[in-house]
């Protein structure tokens, strides 16, 4: 059928992902850096917190840095679906880099991580805390020796900056089309050469021109063939990594 050209559906899945949020308005916080063994809420809740801003270095490696959120909505936004959205420094990829822990109400409400970078934000008033832990990024050495991740605990150089702590509008409409926009294109672009993929494509291409949300939803007819699903799965017991009985 033809190489089919995949600029256009590349373009618009970033145009569509950056419609998802819009508007800003400010975040305030504030630090309390723990170094060594990481502490229950109730005692971080009572530590020494300090001004923090975007654009800030935190995170002695291995270290744990508390961050309390405040802010308030602004009254042209009451009625609309408000997040809290972060980047506490993340590198592109989940696991061996820095993550967080949101604490409202002194509970564990939701994590941080570069594929869950927001928080639904349900009252004017904001308040919560940001548990974040300064991990590392794996070193990748091929055959030679690499140096040892544990002994960067002797450091109390912070390794992350602070890039993202705002309020902003979520429109669920533009949240959904992206979503649906994203599957369709990863799945296109996995599926073999044939007809399944060039219909897929040209959908997305067509919507790429239209803006129009129903040649997305409507353009692509159910395939005729049964689906085939494998389940494939795992228990990642990290005995081998040592971690402490707290964990």
């Amino acid at each position: 059928m033809g190489t089919l050209a995949k600029t256009d559906p590349e373009a618009k899945l970033g145009h569509l992902m950056n419609a998802v949020e819009r508007e800003h308005a400010p975040l305030e916080l504030a630090a309390y850096t723990v170094r060594g063994e990481p502490v229950l809420f109730a005692e971080a809740a009572s530590g020494d917190y300090r001004p923090f801003n975007v654009g800030d270095k935190w995170g002695p490696p291995w270290g744990t840095t508390w961050l309390h959120v405040l802010g308030r909505v602004p009254t042209e936004w009451i009625g609309k679906s408000v997040v809290a959205v972060f980047n506490i420094g993340f590198d592109g990829h989940v696991g061996f880099t820095c993550e967080a822990l949101a604490w409202r109400d002194g509970k564990p409400w939701r994590g941080v991580d570069p594929n869950h970078r927001w928080l639904p934000i349900d009252s004017t008033e904001v308040d919560f805390y940001l548990e974040a832990s300064a991990i590392p990024t794996a070193v990748v050495a091929g055959p030679a020796e690499a140096p040892s991740m544990i002994a960067l605990r002797e450091s109390a150089e912070p390794i992350f900056v602070f890039r993202q702590a705002e309020l902003r509008i979520q429109d669920q409409l533009a949240r959904k089309v992206a979503l649906d926009f994203k599957i369709l294109y990863e799945l296109a672009v996995a599926l073999p050469e044939g007809k399944r993929r060039a219909e897929i494509f040209e959908a997305l291409n067509r919507f790429a021109r239209s803006n129009d949300p129903e040649d997305l939803a409507g353009a692509v007819r159910p395939s005729t063939s049964t689906h085939r699903i494998t389940a494939v799965g795992h228990a990642h017991i990290d005995t081998a990594w040592l971690w402490p009985l707290r964990e």
